[in-house]
């Protein structure tokens, strides 16, 4: 995984606050990403989303200050939305049953598909993997207590 230039980033989380995370496969070799606790389990956490690539390329299109917001309907992005009034980045909320949520997404091997997840960061987590590649691709989850007020943000890398 590589965001901003750095591989394998900590990913700094804010508790009760819900992420929105995509990623392209660049490499056309396999590919997959979970969330682990600190027993390296996997947790049964993400939400499967289907990102059209238009969709991504116009994502990652806008500044990293940017406010933006993802349009999502049944598990897939649809559109993007710049300079919504909300001032921070947002998904329309909705709140999936445990039977859509997932311990790790699908393996995609296609070089330019992108996949992405949503997920609410609990004090839980630990590390993220790509479970192809669990000696080079993995990093920190460091997620900070309070109050997340259920707000969304949305990354892509």
């Amino acid at each position: 995984m590589e965001a901003t230039g750095s591989q394998n980033p900590t990913l700094n989380l804010q508790e009760e606050t819900t992420y929105t995370l995509m990623w392209q496969n660049v490499d056309g070799v396999g590919h997959n990403f979970a969330i682990q606790n600190s027993d390296g389990e996997n947790m049964q956490v993400l939400q499967p989303l289907s990102v059209e690539q238009h969709v991504y390329e116009e994502l990652n299109g806008t500044d990293a200050n940017e406010s933006v917001s993802l349009e999502v309907s049944d598990g897939n992005v649809t559109g993007v939305t710049t300079g919504n009034e909300s001032g921070g980045n947002a998904t329309a909320q909705q709140t999936p049953s445990e039977d859509e949520l997932v311990e790790r997404t699908e393996i995609i091997s296609e070089e330019g598909a992108v996949q992405g997840v949503r997920f609410t960061a609990t004090s839980e987590m630990a590390q993220y993997i790509c479970l192809v590649h669990p000696n080079t691709m993995l990093g920190d989850v460091s997620v900070e207590g309070g109050d997340g007020g259920g707000m969304e943000n949305n990354s892509s890398g």
